[in-house]
This record gives structure tokens, C-alpha cells and sequence, in this order.
């Protein structure tokens, strides 16, 4: 996977924040991670840029982490294009 050390601290955030590790594991523990990398590798090769430029814009607009779930908000409300809310990439590609 070509994305930072942040950028994947804040990929982890967000999938941990779609399924928590509770009673049992979350998603990165579950190995989401690992499949993105691979998928990053193949299929998602062609919009790799595209998530490292939004992971980067979560990473400025939306910390601390709880807030993760407001991007997500706005990306079903329609405000996911590229400048909407300060969000310089469209949100709807990495999401």
C-alpha cells in the first residue's frame, strides 16, 4: 500500500468507526486493511491518488477522529463533491 503512516492511521480510524472493535474485532483487526492494501495493488489502482489526496483532507479538516462520522453525514446529503464543505477533494470517490 503506498499511503503514509497517517494516511493510514486516519483509513483505520475510519473503518474502525464503521464496525468498532467491541466484544469483538473491528474492522481493521478483521483485516480490512489488508484487503484494501491488496485491492490498492489491483483494482483500486487507478483512484489510489484520489483516496490518498481525501485520507490526507480527513486528516486537516476532520480531526479529532469522532468527526469521521460528519464527513460521512455530508457525503449522503450530497455535499461530497470536491470544495463542498472544505473538502478539497470529491469525498464520494474514497468513501
Amino acid at each position: 500500500m503506498r499511503l503514509t503512516e497517517e494516511q493510514q492511521h486516519t483509513l483505520r480510524a475510519a473503518v474502525d468507526r464503521i464496525i468498532p472493535p467491541a466484544d469483538y474485532p473491528g474492522a481493521w483487526q478483521c483485516g480490512v486493511g489488508d484487503y484494501l492494501a491488496r485491492q490498492f495493488e489491483s483494482d483500486l489502482r487507478p483512484m489510489l491518488d484520489d483516496y490518498c489526496a481525501g485520507l490526507s483532507e480527513n486528516q486537516r479538516i476532520l480531526q479529532p477522529w469522532w468527526l469521521l462520522s460528519s464527513c460521512a453525514s455530508a457525503v449522503k446529503r450530497g455535499c461530497g463533491r470536491a470544495g463542498a464543505n472544505g473538502f478539497g477533494v470529491a469525498a464520494r470517490v474514497w468513501f
